[in-house]
């Protein structure tokens, strides 16, 4: 099986699932960072310079298609276009910035500046315009916390996954309860709370 010579990529029936996760873990793809996420939430392959998305399994057969502007090649036929490794950089560095926006409090508008100053202009002419991205940002961060807004009482709220992290640290230091006759929250970082040791009283 050859991804990079193919548009469409035929795989038996026979553990068709485990055949692709397989896939996804194999030598052809080993690192991590060759296995992105489309917008839709999609499992997407970079290899040698070319992008590749499921777009569905059926009964005999998973199919997955090429991504790329003028894709008209078809099975067992030679890409319609030459490879793009900073297309595939351009996407990794997308799928980067959409996490971002999950993970931190940070500005749409800062993520991106922080996360494009020091890529070269080869990468920036494949990311879509800084707007687009913005967008992008900000609409996986109201996805990401769309029922956040449903608690309107100290006593329910569940400080709980990202909420309690700050840049990936733990932030919730204290929390007695939803039980707790008069709930108590307490934040910080462990940096923070080592300056309150450090400091004159």
């Amino acid at each position: 099986m050859s991804l990079n010579h193919t548009r469409y990529t035929y795989i038996g029936k026979k553990s068709l699932m485990n055949h692709f996760h397989r896939l996804c873990s194999s030598t052809v793809v080993a690192s991590q960072d060759k296995i992105l996420k489309s917008n839709k939430g999609n499992i997407k392959i970079a290899f040698e310079g070319f992008l590749y998305t499921k777009k569905k399994t059926c009964e005999n057969h998973i199919h997955l298609e090429l991504v790329g502007p003028n894709v008209w090649s078809k099975l067992n036929r030679d890409h319609s276009h030459l490879p793009n490794e900073n297309l595939v950089i351009a996407e990794k560095i997308k799928c980067n910035m959409k996490q971002q926006a999950k993970i931190n409090s940070k500005l749409p508008g800062q993520i991106f500046s922080e996360t494009v100053i020091n890529q070269p202009k080869e990468i920036l002419y494949q990311l879509p315009c800084e707007n687009s991205i913005k967008r992008t940002l900000r609409n996986q961060r109201t996805g990401n916390h769309q029922n956040d807004s449903n608690c309107d009482d100290l006593k329910t709220l569940k400080v709980e996954g990202e909420w309690a992290l700050y840049h990936n640290e733990n932030l919730l230091l204290h929390d007695n309860g939803t039980d707790a006759e008069e709930r108590i929250l307490v934040f910080g970082t462990d940096n923070e709370l080592q300056l309150l040791v450090d400091a004159d009283t």
